[in-house]
């Protein structure tokens, strides 16, 4: 009887303590915020709207809170995630980024005119419109309409014509005349002598082109086989823009 006693007490402690001290799975940590499936949200990078004008609004990412904002246009069958590394380059450099996805690759361009809106809106001073593939199409012309506070212009393989869009580029870069980097790939195949043609075209007295070896397209250049090389010209770029 003694033993029985013994035992049963020793259960109800049990259970009194399990419901008096939780175990610490019990409060689970609340999940970490992402945007896009990698950006990892915070105090250092938040949303924000992107309202380009006749097009459909957007939600984007700001990465930092520096004088000058980097707004990055995406290729096509990519997304912010292709971008993040070159972000950790451009944010430890003292520049802040701002990463959309696009709806309407034929809206590209409006869609990076609003991100140097809402750079400006939320403290920025200075924007760079950089895209890659067809983000580079829509940043060149973007800033071909010299919209407020641009003042520059990188594109990773811009194309003269695309399927969503077949006007040729060669007008809007005429039209340019801030800062424009021109980078791509020799053997890219998707391109053939564009960007010779279009920095013919750029009217910018400060206009520069690189051609790499090999065949990279778009944000591949950044971390290929010539991606040292890519990211330098990008930073000696931008460190000349002041």
């Amino acid at each position: 009887m003694t033993r029985l006693r013994i035992l049963c007490a020793a259960v109800l402690l049990a259970g009194c303590g399990s419901v008096a001290h939780p175990a610490s799975h019990a409060h689970p940590r609340r999940p970490v915020a992402r945007f896009d499936g990698c950006v990892r949200l915070g105090a250092t990078a938040r949303t924000i709207a992107l309202r380009p004008r006749g097009a459909t609004a957007l939600t984007g990412v700001l990465m930092g809170t520096r004088s000058i904002t980097v707004v990055l246009s995406d290729e096509s069958d990519e997304n912010l995630c292709s971008w993040l590394p070159f972000v950790g380059t451009l944010r430890a450099h003292g520049y802040s980024a701002l990463l959309y996805d696009y709806v309407d690759p034929s809206e590209i361009a409006a869609d990076a005119r609003a991100g140097a809106a809402a750079a400006l809106a939320v403290g920025g001073r200075r924007v760079v419109l950089m895209g890659a593939s067809v983000g580079a199409r829509a940043s060149i012309k973007a800033a071909s309409s010299h919209p407020p506070g641009v003042v520059g212009v990188i594109s990773l393989s811009a194309e003269r014509t695309v399927a969503s869009d077949p006007a040729d580029l060669i007008g809007p870069a005429r039209k340019l005349t801030v800062p424009t980097l021109l980078i791509s790939a020799r053997e890219d195949p998707y391109l053939s002598g564009d960007t010779v043609a279009l920095l013919g075209a750029v009217r910018a007295r400060r206009k520069n082109a690189l051609v790499v070896p090999g065949s990279d397209h778009g944000t591949a250049l950044l971390s290929g086989s010539s991606g040292a090389r890519v990211r330098a010209a990008v930073l000696s770029f931008l460190l000349r823009l002041g």
